[in-house]
């Protein structure tokens, strides 16, 4: 341990009397304090003191190796369980942990795993409310499901005289554990592990094991974090054994000296019983090749400590995960070797220096994410494919740190970040929301202060601080053990992981001495980090804690950013959570990134979050679609809050983490002189040169590459900029053209989980400007015609019908094939995104969804404007007076259509729109789509960074993204011309006189939008046999500083006022 004494457990001792007891002792103290559950101040009982996450061989081969399901030291007990499900504890079973009870009848579980998600009750969501009332700290006797285990196993025969310890790394949220019939121990914190001696208690042979776990307790308080709740065993359980003289912990300190060239390293061991142990032998290696050993005579001491330093020392940070391998063994007096300790050891020195955060002397980016533990299947129980599936991810998409949120996550995604390279905050399992906001907001229209006595009326403003003391559980001292046990264990675990480089003390739980005391433990025991928190939930103009070294707000805008700088603050800033990714999100990221760019003490952000928190589960049709909040008849829910991710729960990735990549890639290229052949490279790594990436240049005409090559001698430092000469041929730009170069920089070799040639980071540039193609010259002889409420408008190989009565267009044949099932009409709505919910967005933009359902045909007219062109027009007023619309079709002999659409808006005060532009629909078979704009994913106005100017081929049912709801998807913008055809090659190409906006998907035009009820599910609005095109002349962008009333930025929106616009459509075959 880092420390001897923790505060944790002196507290639980004073509390309930344990220090010094003997096992009987214990087994009545236990008897004598039952429904710990409900006692706050009791946390644990006999469980063991926490430690590093380590395991101990019993040979140096086999710690070498590292696996522990070699070792003769290890038994698994993940596997079935017999299980017994009640919904209160008054129904728990009695004496279900004796020989002689009867369990025959009692079902099966797997373990880990959540129960709710096995069929014993059901999975809750919440963000904020718990899901009992918030009256701490009483849970609800009527309905408080409990889960009861058995699990019989055989004891090695080698293990006869060893130690042997239960180790549970995760239970939620309380446990208790009996041991063939005698009471163990208790443990509560759902995400730290709960260990147990059960030496005095085993049997040789068979022994039963039994477990009992409460799915709410009074540590439920302390867990309101914005997700499921789920209960049971979220980890692995296994036994391991160790000899009575062995290693009870490892702290590893790996630092650099004041040169950061020479590594400073220093190993703590505390040992257990340490006469039986003679000799303890340290061997440190790099790459097989042994750094230096050493070994000393243990003469019965508690802890044995070895100090060296290390040469030219190859450092550890995220873009240089360099991990040395240490060997600790012990020996007894014979020389035999009793335990074999292998830890992974990186070098790096962490400090807080001039305001800034720096690592080996460099102040560091983070360009992160928060990553909440969730699986589609296992909800939060996750295997090791999926962890390293998830690190590899990241590393994919140029992100570099984790929040572990809002829990201490399964170790061995701590591993991962050591050897693949990410920095990680390391966050405590505190998160008290509810008693956090009860503390922020008054109460209706609370007034702390006493009543005028001759008004009888309060007097004074709301007293925020003294609701906080009244509300938050950090000033209450029956809840003081339960913090401080939670943070120091914590840093107990992940204290020798090199990717851990800082402590965030919890999540949004309010203010509290506790908090104080937390963060002054951790810097007396832990200094090397810095300790950060961010939980009190106001931030009253950038408030700082005196013991967190970092400022870390969550969803600053950006002019806060830029207004905490101009403060000359005396820490940096990370940004906890921002860029809130729910649905189709995520505008704005790369204008919150040349603001962190620009302020050396903006230190980059955790974006929320990593994964969608779904599960995956099947309707009565056999369909599978992604549940959330209120899909388990579970009662008062939030719904899909919880799907914020940037990738969803199967790790598909969500469109918007094509931006994250962009946004977050370490090479920028700025300026581009084609005449000098100049390019301005900036390297934002903050250790790595670009000499380990190759560099390539890409030549496109009108969307097509027509030349590339490579791109030689372009070296930059770290955290520097520079021109570079480029040795590129000479371009002909012809004037009906457009063109384009694009840079690409890739891996030069396979490294942290990148394969070679991996795409790192590339940026485009257009050479000349686009070529719009809005008329036509056309000389072939159109016919018109009015017969029977329609107009007709013919020509060789096409004929176009408009309906009198509604003024659009009823049949549009060319070359024997319709193409159109539904006209063309003005539309100016979309359908809304999870963003758009969360600022109004049906009500505020209410009036442009009546504009796009009722459109009353005004006037039709038509003209010949000479042997080759019809023009027909029409007028529709718009619903609630909010004005007209008008729309002239140009028709040439050819079947061409230019469509000029004119707004006329005549209502005052009308918010924004969501989009202004045209809508039709073409019949089944018009699949294949074509673009020459920005793709080949979804991108709009705000999102587009990441889409590079290209021609696209693909299919319309491509175009569809499943959204955990469903809402605007598919867009395209900075468009040249879109194409659509059926499989005989007859479509339509369509043009204008600028770039456009565009989506083509397979739904009628509000079939995701249904005015009585929102859809839940994309699966209920299933695909149709049509081609639903929508042509924006401007489209609103999709927002994402947060997503609870944050507007798309004003430079994205649309004000309401008159346009103009127009597009050519044009038929073709082949």
């Amino acid at each position: 341990m880092l420390k001897p004494t923790l505060i944790a457990t002196a507290v639980l001792l004073s509390i309930i009397g344990l220090s010094g007891c003997n096992s009987n002792e214990v087994d009545n103290v236990i008897a004598e304090t039952a429904q710990e559950w409900k006692k706050p101040e009791i946390f644990e009982v006999n469980r063991l003191p926490a430690r590093a996450s380590f395991f101990a061989f019993e040979s140096e081969k086999l710690a070498k190796n590292g696996n522990i399901e070699r070792s003769k030291n290890y038994l698994s007990l993940n596997g079935e369980w017999q299980f017994n499900w009640v919904d209160r504890p008054a129904l728990a079973p009695e004496n279900f942990y004796t020989s002689e009870f009867d369990a025959s009848k009692w079902g099966k579980i797997n373990v880990p795993g959540n129960v709710e998600l096995q069929g014993h009750g059901k999975p809750h969501y919440l963000n904020i409310e718990y899901v009992f009332p918030a009256n701490q700290p009483h849970i609800p006797a009527e309905y408080n499901p409990v889960s009861s285990y058995l699990k019989t196993f055989e004891l090695p025969a080698n293990w006869d005289g060893q130690k042997v310890t239960l180790h549970v790394g995760a239970a939620n949220s309380a446990m208790y554990v009996w041991l063939n019939g005698t009471k163990i121990g208790y443990s509560e914190d759902a995400k730290l592990p709960g260990e147990f001696d059960l030496t005095p208690y085993l049997n040789k042979g068979s022994n039963n094991l039994a477990l009992q776990i409460f799915r709410w307790s009074d540590a439920s308080y302390l867990e309101d974090q914005d997700g499921w709740s789920l209960s049971g065993i979220e980890r692995d359980v296994y036994l391991y054994a160790t000899p009575k003289s062995n290693i009870a912990d490892i702290t590893v300190g790996s630092s650099l000296d004041d040169s950061y060239e020479i590594g400073e390293f220093k190993l703590d061991l505390d040992l257990a019983e340490p006469e039986g142990i003679s000799e303890i032998e340290i061997e440190l290696s790099y790459q097989d090749e042994m750094v230096f050993s050493d070994s000393k005579e243990v003469t019965n001491k508690q802890q044995v400590s070895f100090v060296r330093t290390v040469s030219d020392v190859n450092k550890w940070s995220a873009e240089t995960p360099e991990l040395y391998q240490l060997f600790v063994t012990t020996k007894d007096s014979e020389g035999q070797i009793i335990q074999a300790i292998n830890q992974d050891v990186g070098f790096r020195r962490l400090e807080m220096a001039d305001g800034l955060f720096k690592v080996n002397g460099q102040v560091v980016t983070i360009r992160g994410v928060n990553r909440v533990e969730h699986h589609m299947h296992g909800g939060r129980t996750l295997t090791k494919e999926s962890m390293l599936e998830d690190v590899l991810l990241m590393k994919k998409n140029n992100i570099n740190a984790v929040r572990t949120a809002h829990f201490p996550n399964d170790t061995y995604l701590y591993e991962l970040a050591d050897k693949y390279g990410l920095y990680v905050m390391g966050e405590a399992n505190i998160e008290a929301h509810k008693y956090m906001q009860m503390g922020n907001q008054p109460e209706r229209k609370q007034q702390i202060d006493d009543e005028d006595p001759k008004t009888q009326k309060p007097k004074g403003k709301f007293d925020r601080a003294a609701n906080q003391r009244k509300y938050h559980l950090g000033f209450k001292p029956e809840w003081h053990g339960a913090h401080m046990a939670r943070v120091t264990r914590m840093v107990e675990r992940d204290k020798n992981h090199p990717s851990v480089i800082f402590w965030s003390l919890g999540n949004e739980s309010g203010l509290g001495p506790v908090f104080d005391d937390a963060a002054a433990w951790i810097k007396e025991n832990d200094p090397s980090r810095p300790v950060t928190y961010g939980g009190w939930g106001t931030k009253d103009g950038h408030t700082q804690l005196d013991y967190s070294e970092i400022y870390t707000p969550m969803y600053d805008f950006i002019w806060e950013l830029n207004d905490y700088v101009a403060g000359k603050p005396d820490r940096p800033l990370i940004l906890a959570e921002y860029a809130h990714a729910m649905g189709n999100s995520v505008g704005n990221l790369d204008k919150y990134w040349k603001t962190i760019y620009a302020h050396e003490q903006l230190q980059g952000g955790f974006i929320w979050d990593w994964v969608d928190q779904t599960i995956l589960k099947t309707n009565d049709k056999g369909q599978q679609y992604w549940a959330f909040g209120g899909d388990f008849d579970e009662g008062k829910s939030n719904t899909n809050f919880l799907a914020n991710g940037l990738i969803q729960a199967d790790r598909t990735p969500n469109p918007h983490l094509n931006e994250v990549k962009k946004i977050y890639q370490p090479i920028l290229f700025g300026e581009f002189d084609i005449e000098s052949r100049r390019l301005q490279v900036s390297n934002k790594y903050n250790f790595n040169s670009t000499n380990g990436l190759n560099f390539s240049w890409h030549f496109l005409e009108d969307g097509v590459e027509v030349k590339s090559g490579s791109m030689k001698g372009i070296d930059v430092a770290a955290n520097s900029d520079a021109w570079v000469e480029l040795d590129l041929p000479d371009f002909e730009l012809n004037s009906d053209k457009e063109y384009h170069i694009r840079f690409n920089a890739k891996s030069a070799k396979a490294s942290n989980g990148l394969e070679k040639e991996h795409l790192v980071a590339w940026e485009q540039y257009g050479l000349s400007e686009p070529i719009f193609e809005a008329t036509t010259n056309n000389q072939k002889i159109v016919n018109i015609g009015k017969d029977k409420g329609a107009i007709s408008v013919s020509g060789d190989n096409f004929s176009i019908t408009f309906d009198d009565k509604s003024g659009l267009i009823s049949n549009y044949m060319y070359s024997n094939v319709e193409l159109f099932s539904e006209g063309i009409s003005a539309n100016f709505w979309r359908i809304q995104t999870d963003n758009d919910r969360g600022f109004g967005w049906r009500y505020n933009t209410k009036d442009w969804l009546k504009a796009s359902l009722k459109q009353e045909l005004k006037s039709i007219d038509f003209e010949r404007l000479n042997p080759h062109q019809i023009a027909v027009k029409t007028i529709h007023n718009l619903a609630n007076q909010i004005g007209s619309f008008t729309t002239t079709y140009t028709i040439n002999g050819s079947g061409e259509i230019t469509v000029k659409g004119n707004l006329n808006v005549e209502k005052s005060k009308l918010n924004f729109m969501p989009r202004i532009g045209i809508h039709f629909e073409m019949p089944a078979g018009f699949n294949d789509l074509s673009w020459f704009g920005r793709g080949p994913h979804e991108n709009y106005v705000d999102r587009k960074q990441s889409a590079a100017v290209a021609v696209y081929n693909s299919t319309v049912d491509q175009q569809v993204h499943d959204y955990t709801r469903p809402q605007e998807t598919g867009g395209k913008t900075d468009t040249r011309w879109m194409s659509v055809v059926n499989q005989a090659g007859v479509g339509i190409k369509v043009q204008s006189n600028q770039l456009f906006h565009f989506s083509a998907l397979p739904y009628a035009k509000f079939d995701r939008y249904d005015i009585k009820s929102l859809p839940l599910h994309t699966v209920e609005v299933p695909f149709k046999d049509v081609t639903s095109v929508q042509l924006d002349y401007k489209h609103l962008g999709v927002g994402g500083d947060n997503s609870w009333g944050a507007k798309p930025h004003k430079e994205y929106q649309i004000p309401a006022k008159d346009y103009e616009f127009e597009f050519l459509i044009s038929p073709f075959k082949g």
